[in-house]
């Protein structure tokens, strides 16, 4: 594996690993048709992917060539074995029934990932699709389809840890210039251009903070992992804030003006809009589709965001520019940008993964006339 990939090359070797994976599986399963008992016996035994028909007692009936090769068994070495000799350990092996059986039984498809042991004693990660024969009665078996996707995991790990070494790394010195910058500020010395040149210097380094930050957490929220730790926030303060960040960073050259209004009014310093979740990560949503809706408009353009409190909570930040056609589809997937000459299309991916685990709502309309509104809706 090659240990020199950065941050951006290793999510997209996982993202087509993960498309690899899902154009090979058939999520369906079916033994109905036209196709004759020979043909199907040629595509099992020929599948790419491997696939196995177990008892409800858990032991093999069948097994096609490549489960045999995922696993390094042979095949007489298989049928008639219940599956505990391919599971980590007797834990795994009751785990495992007690998490899906249940759902099996009530008809559900199981699409989860798991870890096996090969014979020679490696450990694999596998995604795995299983489907029983007849829901009603289990004793007829179920089918399961396994995939190897043990690099993937292995580049989602290097992710981590590169990410983790960037973080310890970058935020060291930032947290001296942070503390510097800080010192400066409680001078009493400074002309008031020079306080803010200072304050320039601070917003800058909040907005390193927050690239620096937001990555891991991201990571996280991807496979699963994030453990939300909420708060009260007051909405219309951590949008105040996303803005005037985002406008002092910005260029001279550059005229773009942000008003915020709450029910349809400019809002006024005692403004209060309470939500439940985090800051930071309220602040690096909002501060994404901003900057996603900057970078949207042409200068001199007005960019509004309205806050709307009524049965849910309501953000909405509309440009006057609508979205170009070829990707208002995939608005929010990941790496879809267009038009942009510094897009990485991972603004609004980002905000759509922080959108979904503060429990929100994320939508995007987008027309020529009226330009592009994303709206943010948060329960009360």
């Amino acid at each position: 594996m090659d240990n020199n990939l950065d941050g951006s090359s290793i999510d997209k070797r996982i993202t087509e690993l993960e498309s690899r994976i899902e154009s090979a599986h058939v999520p369906e399963i079916s033994l109905q048709g036209n196709a004759s008992t020979s043909e199907l016996e040629v595509i099992f035994n020929n599948s790419a992917i491997a696939i196995c028909y177990v008892t409800r007692d858990r032991r093999f009936c069948r097994v096609n060539h490549r489960f045999c090769e995922l696993l390094g068994y042979k095949y007489d070495e298989v049928i008639g074995k219940t599956a505990k000799f391919m599971h980590i350990s007797d834990e795994s092996f009751k785990n495992f029934a007690d998490a899906y059986f249940p759902k099996l039984n009530n008809g559900e498809i199981i699409k989860t990932e798991y870890r096996y042991r090969k014979k020679n004693g490696d450990i694999i990660w596998c995604s795995i699709w299983g489907k029983a024969v007849d829901p009603r009665d289990l004793e007829s078996g179920v089918i399961w389809i396994l995939d190897d996707i043990t690099e993937r995991k292995q580049l989602e790990q290097l992710k981590e840890d590169v990410e983790r070494m960037m973080h310890h790394d970058i935020k060291n010195p930032l947290g001296n210039i942070m503390m510097l910058q800080s010192i400066l500020l409680n001078s009493k010395n400074l002309t008031p251009q020079e306080k803010q040149y200072v304050e320039h210097i601070e917003s800058a380094s909040n907005e390193i903070k927050r690239l620096i930050d937001i990555p891991l957490d991201l990571f996280k929220m991807e496979t699963g992992t994030y453990m939300l730790d909420p708060s009260l926030i007051n909405l219309v303060e951590t949008l105040k804030k996303a803005t005037m960040n985002k406008l002092s960073l910005q260029s001279k050259d550059i005229k773009q003006h942000v008003t915020i209004l709450l029910n349809g009014k400019e809002i006024s310093k005692d403004d209060e809009v309470t939500i439940t979740g985090e800051e930071h990560l309220c602040y690096n949503m909002f501060s994404n589709l901003i900057t996603n809706a900057k970078e949207a408009s042409v200068e001199d353009e007005e960019i509004t965001i309205y806050i709307t409190a009524g049965e849910r909570i309501d953000v909405t930040i509309h440009n006057k520019q609508p979205v170009p056609e070829k990707i208002r589809d995939h608005f929010f997937e990941k790496y879809c940008t267009a038009g942009k000459r510094k897009g990485t299309g991972l603004g609004t991916y980002s905000a759509k993964l922080i959108a979904e685990t503060l429990g929100a709502i994320i939508s995007m309309h987008t027309s020529d006339d009226d330009g592009t509104r994303v709206t943010v809706s948060f329960p009360k």
